[in-house]
């Protein structure tokens, strides 16, 4: 698939340069990137991920290989901080900001200070009368971060002034007030050389897919396949095939529930791709091979249901494209049921009888009838015009005439219709 797609950059590079853009508008802050919603899926960023391969774009930034390349920790403060450095709180309220200015000057005894010591700080706390100062009397709102200077301000003056009237040191809470919005922490950060969480951060965080359903586990293992690093190591890719061996079916074959007595078109093409991705030899291929010759359909194509009468688009795609990997020879008559479902505007629809063709029916019945040798010759004009009315100003594709959202999986689908349909 990966493959079919990339034509697409050799015959219409300005299409594919146009796609990157709307490709990277999808990563999300934690490295991975957004379906239909604004939070990161993996499903999504398969899609995202082989797209930007097949359009020969590198991920924006490099990924890190190096647990340790992102430590929020060692991101040092601001040199200086957006609010008041010195400021201290009544123990006992809110914290609450204390500038040195707060103090009543009438207070202190000007006689009491020697103007010949060279210490700032020698004015003995005992000299600045506790009952002066009125914690309660003083307004929030009236203080004014600006107006603290702390380059004239000793904090050996002030500190025992301040516990005396009962107030207590900074804490950690003063501490993070600093960062406000964090908007100074990520300039920071990337000037002291840590970069921004990338693909490789939000894929260790599934580590070995213990928490993931039998889709996101193939997904997971794809973009890891998709990436250009050692990871993740050989214990944890044993690990993601060992989980999805438990969605293995007593008929041999794979299904995305757990105890399912049949498995499905889809569970078997996605069990496969993980194996292959993971450079691992599937266990029982024949068994896989008899549980999906099972779900052929009385009309002539594959279903991911057993004894349906009719088969759908996308099960005889990947049954003809699943089988042709496992060295099974393609029956023509897959492939003519497979160029019968094209509509009149050129696409291909879900299943026979399907109200409106869609994007992902198409590219994947194009790709089956390719890989098995069909000539595409008699419905390349239709078809490419189908895909290409899907196609948005904004880089991305739709699923079909009545979506209104781009997405990465339909995205990727468009390249490899339209690789097939132009290469």
């Amino acid at each position: 698939m990966l493959r079919a797609a990339a034509r697409l950059q050799e015959v219409r590079g300005d299409t594919a340069r146009r796609v990157g853009p709307f490709l990277q508008s999808r990563a999300r802050p934690d490295g991975g990137f957004a379906g239909r919603g604004d939070a990161s899926d993996l499903y999504y960023t398969v899609f995202a991920l082989q797209s930007l391969a097949a359009i020969g774009q590198a991920l924006l930034p490099t990924p890190s290989t190096d647990p340790a390349a992102i430590e929020p920790a060692a991101v040092e403060p601001p040199a200086e901080p957006p609010t008041e450095p010195a400021a201290t709180e009544p123990a006992a309220t809110e914290p609450a900001a204390i500038e040195p200015a707060a103090i009543e000057p009438a207070a202190i005894d000007p006689a009491a200070i020697d103007p010949a010591a060279t210490e700032p700080a020698s004015a003995e706390p005992a000299a600045i009368d506790p009952a002066a100062i009125e914690p309660a009397a003083i307004e929030p709102a009236a203080i004014q971060p600006a107006a603290t200077e702390p380059a004239s301000a000793e904090p050996a003056a002030i500190e025992p002034a301040a516990e005396a009237a009962g107030y207590a040191r900074p804490t950690v809470v003063h501490y993070l007030r600093a960062f406000a919005d964090g908007a100074s922490i990520e300039p920071a950060a990337e000037a002291a050389g840590y970069a921004r969480p990338t693909v490789v951060h939000y894929l260790r965080a599934f580590a070995d897919g213990a928490s993931l359903d039998f889709v996101h586990l193939a997904c997971l293992a794809r973009c890891w396949a998709l990436l250009d690093c050692a990871e993740p190591a050989p214990d944890v890719r044993a690990a993601i095939l060992e989980r999805l061996e438990a969605f293995r079916s007593p008929d041999r074959g794979y299904h995305q529930t757990l105890g399912a007595q049949r498995g499905t078109v889809y569970g078997a093409f996605l069990a496969l791709g993980a194996y292959q991705d993971f450079q691992t030899p599937l266990p029982d291929p024949d068994g896989l091979v008899r549980s999906v010759r099972s779900l052929r359909s009385d009309g002539g194509g594959y279903a991911n249901t057993p004894g349906l009468p009719e088969g759908s688009c996308a099960a005889t795609a990947a049954a003809v494209v699943l089988l042709s990997e496992l060295g099974e020879a393609v029956e023509p008559a897959h492939l003519r049921w497979l160029a019968d479902q094209v509509h009149s505007d050129g696409g291909w629809a879900a299943m026979p009888g399907a109200p409106v063709a869609d994007l992902l029916s198409t590219a994947t019945a194009v790709h089956a009838l390719a890989i098995g040798g069909a000539a595409l010759d008699e419905v390349t004009d239709g078809s490419l015009a189908f895909v290409e009315s899907l196609w948005s100003d904004e880089g991305g594709f739709r699923g079909h005439w009545l979506d209104d959202h781009l997405d990465c999986e339909y995205t990727f689908y468009g390249l490899l219709a339209l690789g097939h349909l132009t290469g």
